[in-house]
């Protein structure tokens, strides 16, 4: 999605924000989930996290449109492709 949908000089920084918070996520999470379970139970704080994760459901759903790309247009298929045209294609190493 970061690919697709970022322009393509901000496409580093929108793939590196993607991972940042893949990263943040289990990493922090935990904590926060102890200190709300503390505060407010443990029922409490996984209802706190079905909102969370429904907010950010609803936010990629209104947000992100899967028809807008900023990529160059694919070139024409010459045929279809099989197991022994994927073969034959020559690396250059």
């Amino acid at each position: 999605m970061a690919a697709e949908s970022a322009p393509r000089h901000r496409m580093p920084s929108a793939i590196g924000a993607v991972q940042t918070a893949q990263r943040i996520g289990p990493g922090v999470g935990p904590v926060i989930g102890g200190i709300l379970a503390g505060l407010v139970g443990l029922r409490k704080a996984f209802v706190a996290t079905a909102v969370f994760y429904a907010v950010a459901l609803v936010i990629v759903h209104v947000m992100y449109d899967d028809r807008a790309t900023h990529t160059e247009p694919a070139a024409a298929e010459t045929g279809r492709v099989t197991f022994r045209n994927v073969l034959a294609f020559r690396t250059s190493s």
